[in-house]
C-alpha cells in the first residue's frame, strides 16, 4: 500500500491519509490492499520496467 501511493506521486500526505481513511471505512473487506486494480497497476509498471530495460 505504501509503495502504491508512492509511485502515484504527488503530495504524499493526502493521499496516504486518504488511504488510511479508506482502509478504516471499509476494514470489513481487505480488498482494498490487493484490489485487481492496484495489482494490475503494479503488474503494469513492472511490465514498463521490463520493457524499458530492454532498449
Amino acid at each position: 500500500m505504501f509503495t502504491y501511493t508512492m509511485t502515484l506521486g504527488g503530495n504524499h500526505v493526502p493521499k496516504r491519509l486518504y488511504s488510511s481513511r479508506r482502509l478504516k471505512r471499509s476494514s470489513a473487506q481487505p480488498e482494498t490492499v490487493t484490489s485487481p486494480q492496484s495489482v494490475l497497476f503494479f503488474a503494469f509498471m513492472l511490465f514498463l520496467l521490463s520493457d524499458a530495460e530492454m532498449f
